[in-house]
């Protein structure tokens, strides 16, 4: 069995090869045709994204205060942790300083 579909596959492979380039030549084609419309389309969602950004400025300024506090308390509340981890990064970052540069 394996032998048969290694013969169709060996007979075949020329047609699967057009096949498959005659459908990525009409995918080209499609966005090139469209192109024009997926730009305007694009640019279109970029604007709407950008005007609704700014139109939630106000809101946005509003609740900064509140973000910033949070995360204050998290750092608060995780500083040891913080502190011990950066301690040993430090730690690895002057071992690997001292193997590439001894003393």
């Amino acid at each position: 069995m394996l032998q048969q579909m290694s013969e169709y596959l060996d007979g075949n492979i020329p047609k699967f090869i057009e096949s498959g380039l005659q459908i990525i030549n009409g995918f080209a084609q499609s966005i090139r045709d469209n192109a024009p419309g997926l730009i305007n389309a694009a640019l279109d969602l970029m604007e709407t994204f950008a005007k609704g950004i700014a139109d939630s400025i106000p809101a946005i300024v509003e609740i900064v205060p509140e973000i910033i506090a949070a995360l204050a308390d998290v750092i608060n509340d995780n500083a040891p942790q913080i502190l011990a981890t950066g301690v040993r990064i430090i730690g690895y970052l002057v071992e690997g300083l001292l193997k590439r540069f001894p003393p």
